[in-house]
């Protein structure tokens, strides 16, 4: 299993939902339990409760030719109040694009090799990439993104958004 979804040692604890569409590297410990149960139960239902335009949005991406693979990586800290709906609304980015969004979240504790390189000083911090990268950029940082904000910037990494 971690050659098939590209694990590297000694990064555990990690969780996979949705094929990894849905990645938390690290214990979803203290605050972050909230929003990886909410997460597993929209995913039960079937329903993100994101806004008509974002899923609209999402769909744009889903069916753009071109269309790269964004990766939103959210990273947390235990006690941080915030983090868990940052996470939460990036976890339904993943789930409602069928993984053409791939939320990742960081333990920032467990991960610091991580936090430390996008010298996060406030949580939730939010970093975007395309899957073509190998570093992100800190878009968000020390609350949680509007959801048309990440939509933007979701659309904008991976190439619908300027078109």
């Amino acid at each position: 299993m971690f050659a098939k979804y590209n694990v590297e040692l000694p990064r555990v604890p990690v969780i996979y939902l949705l094929d990894g569409a849905i990645k938390y590297l690290g214990a979803p410990l203290g605050e972050e339990v909230r929003a990886f149960i909410e997460t597993i139960v929209r995913i039960s239902v079937g329903e993100t409760k994101l806004r008509p335009k974002t899923k609209k949005g999402l769909e744009a991406l889903m069916s753009a030719d071109n269309s790269k693979k964004v990766e939103v990586l959210t990273v947390v800290t235990p006690s941080c109040p915030y983090c868990p709906y940052a996470v939460l609304m990036a976890n339904m980015f993943a789930y409602d694009s069928k993984g053409k969004v791939v939320s990742i979240t960081v333990e920032a504790y467990e991960e610091s090799d991580i936090a430390d390189a996008y010298q996060v000083t406030a949580v939730p911090t939010v970093v975007l990439k395309r899957e073509d990268q190998d570093v992100g950029n800190v878009e968000f940082i020390g609350g949680v993104p509007p959801e048309s904000d990440l939509l933007k910037k979701v659309l904008d990494y991976s190439g619908v958004g300027s078109q």
